[in-house]
């Protein structure tokens, strides 16, 4: 994908950085992004996504939804091959922050709109710019997103991270062990 030929709007695109993935007309592709704005959008939380869905009871409980950032973490890093955000270019009390262009056709030209994957304690969410597209349009990307990180939901690597909570003075461990997304409270 070229991003000379993309139309950047709700933000701004700085490089692509990986390969696209593809979700019916969108594709995701992993970038450096900047998104503008004093208040930034939030998009649909993965654990409303799952609610709305019928998601087989297997997926739900590998995802644990509402601690599920360990999960999207190695989902990301399978899917798009992406190293694991270092520590220090997280927000406190977060797993992970990736950042993406979702591409699609828009009367007839390719426009991109990017957006960040971040989590908050382990709930994981999409941000937009803040002055974002529709929320039709954020709905559509947030779908393509999350559908194709679900597709192989059981395909995870092996990993291990922390951050660390001042206010409750806990580190707080993640990742994938044995094939099971963790989240824990360590007392430091």
């Amino acid at each position: 994908m070229n991003p000379d030929s993309i139309k950047v709007r709700f933000g701004e695109l700085e490089d692509v950085v990986g390969h696209a993935h593809r979700h019916d007309d969108i594709a995701i592709v992993p970038a450096r992004v900047r998104l503008t704005g004093s208040m930034l959008t939030n998009g649909p939380r993965l654990e409303e996504y799952l609610a709305a869905l019928k998601v087989p009871a297997g997926v739900k409980a590998l995802i644990h939804p509402g601690e599920d950032a360990p999960w999207v973490c190695g989902r990301v890093q399978r899917v798009f091959s992406l190293p694991q955000t270092p520590e220090e270019e997280r927000t406190e009390k977060s797993c992970m922050n990736f950042s993406f262009l979702a591409a699609l056709q828009e009367a007839g030209q390719l426009v991109g709109i990017p957006f960040e994957c971040t989590d908050h304690y382990g709930r994981s969410l999409l941000i937009f710019s803040g002055a974002a597209p529709p929320r039709p349009l954020i709905d559509r990307i947030a779908n393509a997103f999350w559908q194709i990180l679900l597709d192989q939901p059981q395909d995870l690597p092996e990993y291990a991270d922390y951050f660390y909570h001042l206010g409750a003075g806990v580190e707080v461990r993640f990742g994938v062990r044995d094939g099971e997304p963790f989240m824990e409270e360590v007392a430091k």
